[in-house]
């Protein structure tokens, strides 16, 4: 008897709620990524350190996010995804709490760490589980309600932080973390049903451990080298180390997951090769890494422009801001429900074009352009990326095997991460010289991906009328 069948014998109500305590899950460790921005300043102040060196406690909560991300979707469809979860909200509390009391900045940083290790653990789970507890013709819905979670940690986040730092110590914050995380562990051991692992693969798989610490070094070489590239004062070593540290890692990692070396051992590695074979699934995971970083990089840049361009003050420039933030929470939900109507492939593309075409608008800004028509390309902006999550988000986990969605939706979090982390480099750099090329360069991306998704689609098309035959 699967999950859905038990739905039937179990008040629908404790699944809405589950899912509703696992996309906050989404929400927590977005608002901790987004709140130390606003108090970065107070960080350096109490530890005695300037705020480049404080930059590096958001840049390792990422890092070690995005390491360990794929580990903890194996680890899930390994011992259970309610488990590891569920152990994530703990771990994530623990660290918050750890945080408020760490007497050095080496201790705090220590602490971030656990506490990235635990929103890894929970943000890996959270689509898989969202999708599970879902019924089928639902779950475009679920994964919508999911995204504007996702988009409402980003607006509470700057707004939790700049509230703590007026009234309170800026520590107080992390505190509040702490006991919402265990608020949601206790939630969500109460909601989600403890049979929806039934169906995960048996826990004497093998865990590639070699595989994943080599690619922890793969994306702690490329922030130190994107790091040190986008710094003006960056020296020759400082930039030249990290990147040949990320050269030998990448072959390195590309030896060790080839499928000629695992053909006469037990177990799969840390990338298995019929995942990476799997062209939907691939395919899904690079056109996230190029909205995200289309829509962080165009982040970074437009309060720039609103501010030193428009002379805009920064709370009107952060009221503008909050457009793209807006539009999503009301659109992903509704592009969930079109999605479940009319199918993910037509949402998703109308997405993937409308995000395009802003773009291009984008790139015409000057300081000629009427603040209205910024709102209405922000809430545009919003209103795409809205339209694309929930469908890509359903297609990309679609196209696996239920035994590997939690792996799957863990390699779509680090998909959504590094696009992010690639756009605040690009949106830095180039789109502060030249946003012109910047916005022209993303639409070109989401235009080629778009273009991509046809032609997947057209091939799927054709494979079916074959079979059919």
């Amino acid at each position: 008897m699967t999950v859905q069948t038990r739905a039937v014998e179990r008040p629908a109500r404790t699944y809405t709620l589950a899912r509703y305590v696992i996309s906050a899950g989404a929400l927590l460790s977005n608002v901790s990524a987004s709140m130390l921005n606003v108090v970065l300043i107070d960080v350096g102040f109490t530890y005695g350190i300037g705020i480049a060196t404080a930059q590096w406690s958001v840049t390792l909560y990422l890092l070690i996010i995005a390491s360990i991300l794929p580990l903890m979707g194996k680890l899930g469809d390994m011992k259970g995804r309610r488990v590891i979860h569920n152990t994530g909200f703990i771990l994530f509390a623990v660290g918050s709490g750890c945080c408020a009391l760490s007497p050095t900045y080496g201790l705090f940083l220590l602490s971030r760490i656990v506490q990235g290790a635990g929103a890894a653990m929970y943000q890996a789970m959270n689509m898989a589980l969202v999708v599970k507890l879902a019924a089928p013709e639902n779950r475009g819905r679920a994964i919508g309600i999911v995204s504007s979670f996702v988009a409402a940690g980003t607006i509470a986040g700057p707004s939790l932080g700049g509230i703590v730092v007026q009234w309170f110590h800026w520590k107080a914050a992390f505190w509040f973390l702490s006991g919402i995380a265990f608020l949601l562990w206790l939630s969500a051991q109460y909601t989600i049903p403890k049979d929806v692992d039934e169906a995960r693969a048996g826990s004497s798989e093998h865990l590639d451990i070699v595989g994943a610490s080599i690619f922890a070094v793969i994306l702690g070489s490329l922030a130190f080298t994107l790091n040190y590239g986008s710094g003006a004062s960056g020296s020759l070593l400082m930039l030249g180390l990290p990147m040949v540290i990320l050269i030998v890692s990448l072959l390195i990692f590309g030896r060790w997951i080839h499928p000629s070396r695992w053909y006469h051992r037990s177990g799969q590695p840390f990338l298995p090769a019929e995942l990476l074979a799997n062209r939907p699934f691939v395919l899904g995971c690079i056109t996230s890494t190029a909205s995200y970083l289309s829509v962080f990089s165009t982040q970074v840049v437009m309060p720039s422009f609103l501010r030193l361009e428009l002379d805009l003050a920064p709370a009107v420039a952060g009221l503008i801001m909050m457009s793209h933030p807006a539009a999503l929470i009301v659109i992903a939900p509704l592009a969930g429900e079109a999605v479940d109507r009319f199918g993910a492939s037509r949402v998703l593309m109308i997405g993937l074009a409308m995000m395009g075409s802003v773009l291009i608008m984008l790139g015409f800004l000057n300081e000629h352009t009427p603040v209205w028509l910024i709102v209405i390309w922000l809430l545009w902006l919003g209103s795409s990326t809205g339209m694309f999550t929930s469908p890509n988000n359903s297609m990309t986990l679609a196209a696996v095997e239920e035994s590997q969605s939690g792996f799957a939706a863990s390699m779509m979090a680090l998909s959504r991460n590094i696009g992010m982390m690639l756009g605040a480099v690009i949106g830095g750099t180039l789109g502060i010289l030249a946003h012109h090329v910047m916005f022209g360069i993303t639409a070109g991306m989401i235009f080629t991906m778009l273009i991509l998704q046809i032609l997947m689609s057209k091939r799927d098309k054709a494979k079916l009328r074959y079979r059919l035959k």
